[in-house]
């Protein structure tokens, strides 16, 4: 579906323009990508604290969820590249995970990974390690991008970007990029703060137009023995994940062009589909530029805009959306049409949390709750004729309208009238303002 970028996460970059800096892609990643649980072959209570991923979570998976990041340690023994976590040896060498990564770049073309290579527990001498790199997997270079510059997107399709943590190896220096890796930091509210103030310093210098300065931002930290890789991010990872819920760089952007915060690459222990989903949907899909922004409201209890809000159901998947009481425009009350293919049937997508509206299967006293949905894809309930100041959910058949019940002081209900007839508070103004990026 070219309207969502989270409808394939093989292929998720298909939907950003080749004139894009990687730098201004918001990239999920993860750390110390190959230290799959049971894959250092100790005793567990070890394993524990050398595990970073899952045990199913190979790096042909990590890439086919949308991870686009990869953080690769190399040990070097007779004459290779072996894959460590410190002392630890994963069961996996450098070239298993080129070909992994080759793999799926020849069949989802449209794609780039971006590869941190870091020498890992082993201190040969840069030079001997470059020779490694260079006569052992040369055959590779071909497939990667090694210059020290940060390309667009279109220049890297189908290729692994190099990161270079190694000084004779060529590729983007980690030296020149902005790094929060505090991995000591086992406060939740410290790290948590931590890479809050990060995202928002990308996403204010990754504005579209600005110089393009690739930010790296670690979600991992552990401290033996009283917390472990997964238990940190077990606490961690869905509080950073409700921040982006809620908004988490949004108010960085101009959301009356579709605007998406740039955030840079967010580096996971542990990743979730909830956090990948919520980096993700922070880019912006070249099938909307020039397609119109609108604010929508309704004028029978006074000019209450249509918007948004930040309160979700206990699941977190779905968003309530109301009419603003107070009157005026706020900035999560801009919404994208667009076009389904039929004749005045439209998507209607939020511009600040990059979702699409959609009228649900739950009824209260003849009204059918609407909601955004929280995963960014249209659902079969997500397509609504616009026409003569109705908006029409054509799989309910049923229209928007603003309720006589308030959620609170500032805040008027907006559902489906179920009945399918026709009400007096059914009548909405669109307001023309702006054009999508």
């Amino acid at each position: 579906m070219r309207y969502s970028l989270l409808s394939d996460t093989k292929n998720w970059m298909s939907c950003i323009e080749d004139s894009k800096s990687i730098a201004h892609i918001s990239i999920p990643g993860t750390h110390d990508s190959c230290a799959r649980k049971g894959q250092s072959g100790q005793a567990p209570g070890i394993d524990e604290y050398v595990a970073a991923q899952n045990s199913d979570c190979t790096i042909k998976k990590q890439l086919e969820d949308g991870i686009r990041y990869l953080d690769i340690r190399c040990c070097v023994i007779d004459g290779v590249f072996t894959i460590h976590h410190g002392q630890f040896y994963l069961n996996i060498n450098f070239g298993d995970v080129l070909i992994q990564c080759l793999n799926f770049l020849n069949t989802n073309s449209s794609e780039t990974i971006i590869m941190r290579i870091k020498q890992e527990n082993s201190s040969v001498s840069d030079a001997e390690f470059r020779a490694v790199f260079d006569t052992k997997y040369g055959e590779y270079h071909q497939k990667m991008y090694l210059e020290t510059s940060i390309p667009n997107l279109g220049s890297v399709r189908g290729k692994i970007v190099v990161l270079s943590n190694v000084l004779s190896v060529p590729g983007i220096p980690y030296s020149s990029i902005k790094v929060q890796d505090d991995y000591s930091d086992t406060s939740v509210s410290s790290k948590r703060g931590k890479i809050v103030n990060l995202v928002n310093e990308s996403a204010r210098v990754n504005r579209n137009g600005g110089n393009p300065t690739l930010y790296l931002n670690h979600c991992s930290a552990t401290n033996p023995p009283l917390s472990s890789p997964k238990s940190f991010a077990g606490i961690l990872l869905p509080a950073i994940t409700r921040d982006f819920k809620e908004g988490l760089g949004a108010k960085q952007v101009d959301n009356s062009r579709n605007e998406a915060a740039h955030i840079g690459i967010i580096a996971m222990d542990f990743y979730t589909k909830d956090l990948v989903t919520e980096i993700i949907k922070r880019n912006e899909n070249k099938y909307f530029k020039e397609l119109p922004i609108f604010t929508i409201y309704n004028n029978y209890y006074g000019q209450h805009y249509f918007y948004a809000s930040l309160y979700m159901d206990t699941a977190k998947k779905r968003r309530e959306v109301f009419g603003w009481k107070p009157g005026g425009k706020v900035v999560n009350g801009f919404w994208v049409l667009l076009p389904s293919g039929n004749t005045d049937e439209y998507y209607i997508f939020n511009t600040y949390y990059k979702e699409f509206l959609y009228a649900s299967s739950f009824i209260t006293d003849n009204r059918r709750t609407v909601y955004t949905w929280v995963d960014a894809v249209p659902t079969v309930e997500s397509t609504w004729i616009i026409r003569n100041g109705e908006i029409h959910n054509v799989y309910y058949n049923c229209n928007l309208y603003e309720s006589s019940l308030s959620y609170s002081n500032d805040r008027k209900l907006i559902p489906c009238w179920a009945p399918s007839a026709r009400v007096l508070q059914d009548s909405w103004n669109l307001e023309f303002e702006n054009r999508s990026l």
